[in-house]
């Protein structure tokens, strides 16, 4: 499923690139595939892209570093 999910994101940042929290479920998923230079990628898009990210969408940006620090 989670590959279904990177394709469907894949699509979605196609039709609105500047969308930072579709970049950040992107790069949530490509870790839980274990893509992380991949997901990495991904995240330097939402840094990029942090100042259009709500509050609430802000403390994911901390839970994506421990993620990636994991993996």
């Amino acid at each position: 499923r989670k590959e279904e999910a990177v394709t469907i994101r894949e699509k979605q940042i196609a039709l609105d690139p500047k969308h930072p929290k579709i970049w950040l479920y992107l790069a949530f998923d490509l870790i839980d595939l274990g893509r992380k230079a991949e997901a990495l990628a991904a995240f330097e898009n939402v840094i990029r892209l942090q100042r259009y990210l709500a509050d609430e969408d802000m403390s994911k940006l901390s839970e994506y570093r421990q993620r990636i620090n994991n993996a």
